[in-house]
């Protein structure tokens, strides 16, 4: 079984329940949600806020600056028995005051320096992407759809031994107005590797430095644009993480 470290097991969302937020601390964060990065500004803080009639949230405070990513990795790594990281995410917010900034997974994910991984954020201002290639943040410009309260991604992934990650991933949103329609990517160099696809980074080629790792971390990533402020609040009710493969 592909599972998170001692981690119980639970079917549902199309694979094995590997992570759950625990709804009461934040002991399931490397140092406690310490941020492992932040570049371009500060970085800003995890904590446990109570919200009436729904209990322990997940509140995301920032520290300033612009041009933020900011990355809360979990402590537990996924064991995948196979090359595949296929996976299901899904996060559901309380609320948000997004500004100019975003939530979402960060995944396949590993090795905090130079950091690597993925992020795609179905919740903030538009739907936006990142790739974290070798600590060096890559992205290109948003694309339009507001995002929302709810939202599910659905990762396919493969890490074969000794090369970089293969990664797609699309997501289905719900907004407090209306339901985003779903919004793909895929990892590639370009246009015509990617299958006419939009993709992660902006027409990168995920290096040698890739192909050691295992790609089995997960976490948070918060982000804004370049110039523009991190998010001035974000709640966070629930977060899973589903193995599929």
């Amino acid at each position: 079984m592909a599972l998170a470290t001692g981690s119980g097991v639970r079917p549902g969302a199309g694979g094995e329940l590997a992570f759950e937020w625990n709804h009461t601390d934040l002991s399931q964060f490397v140092s406690a949600g310490a941020m492992d990065l932040a570049q371009g500004g500060g970085g800003g803080a995890w904590s446990v806020s109570n919200v009436a009639e729904r209990g322990n949230c997940l509140l995301y405070t920032p520290a300033g600056g612009t041009g933020v990513t900011e990355i809360a990795m979990f402590s537990p790594s996924l064991i995948h028995p196979t090359e595949r990281r296929d996976l299901v995410v899904e996060m559901e917010l309380y609320d948000a005051t997004f500004g100019s900034g975003y939530v979402g997974p960060f995944v396949l994910a590993d090795a905090d320096t130079p950091a690597h991984g993925f992020g795609h954020f179905g919740s903030g201002v538009l739907e936006w992407q990142l790739l974290l290639n070798n600590s060096v943040v890559e992205h290109d410009a948003s694309t339009g759809i507001q995002c929302g309260r709810f939202a599910r991604y659905f990762i396919r992934g493969r890490k074969p031994a000794g090369a970089a990650p293969e990664v797609s991933s699309f997501f289905e949103a719900w907004t407090t107005v209306a339901t985003a329609a779903p919004r793909p990517r895929r990892s590639g160099s370009s246009v015509p590797i990617r299958g006419s696809l939009n993709n992660f980074g902006n027409n990168s080629t995920l290096g040698a430095t890739w192909n050691a790792l295992d790609c089995n971390r997960f976490g948070l990533v918060v982000g804004s644009n370049a110039g523009a402020a991190p998010p001035p609040s974000i709640r966070i009710l629930d977060f899973k993480v589903y193995v599929v493969g």
